[in-house]
């Protein structure tokens, strides 16, 4: 029994700091490739002209398809699972584009987290409805609910030992979680 106990232990561990950790790698696809429901999506809410690129994303959370557009406000990030149901849609700004308000509380959360850091990027995201989000985003009136969320990848330094992270706020700028980002390994040598 007690041999049981230990091993739950380890394997509670484990899995808590794979939790915390976050690691992405996209793959790019044809638009064949990605679910109809997705491609059909993406055209109702960018139309056919729009230039969108295809991804097939693996995570520690599985598999997932992204759609990547780019238009006059930042680029769009439309994430999907496999069967083509709609996740979230992110929309990459800069930090002037956030309000005061909530840069400031994000700000603080990093300044306090960490000895120095620096922002990489940051999205708003959207999650909800796929009809919510479409009314949301096409600027027509809003009849659902929807979350917003802010996803900045940031560098953080703590004792000299920079790492890359990826934290998650609410819409008022209040931190949820951080994950470390695991960098990816590279297949082939470098000269």
């Amino acid at each position: 029994m007690k041999k049981y106990g230990l091993c739950l232990v380890f394997v509670l561990i484990y899995l808590f700091s794979a939790a915390q950790q976050k690691y992405e790698r996209e793959t790019g696809i044809n638009s064949s490739q990605a679910p109809d429901t997705a491609v059909s999506y993406m055209e109702k809410l960018f139309g056919t002209d729009a230039r969108v690129r295809w991804y097939r994303e693996e995570s520690l959370q599985g598999i997932t398809v992204e759609a990547k557009t780019k238009l006059a406000e930042g680029t769009y990030s439309v994430k999907f699972d496999t069967t083509g149901r709609l996740i979230d849609i992110e929309l990459t700004q800069r930090e002037k584009e956030v309000s005061d308000k909530v840069m400031e509380q994000i700000s603080s959360h990093l300044a306090s987290a960490y000895d120095r850091y620096r922002i990489r990027k940051i999205q708003v995201q959207w999650t909800g409805a796929p009809e919510t989000l479409y009314q949301l985003i096409t600027g027509k009136s809003v009849e659902g609910r929807y979350t917003v969320r802010y996803e900045i990848e940031h560098f953080g330094r703590i004792r000299r030992d920079s790492k890359p992270y990826e934290s998650l706020f609410d819409s008022e700028g209040k931190h949820i979680e951080t994950k470390e980002i695991i960098p990816r390994s590279i297949n082939h040598l470098i000269y």
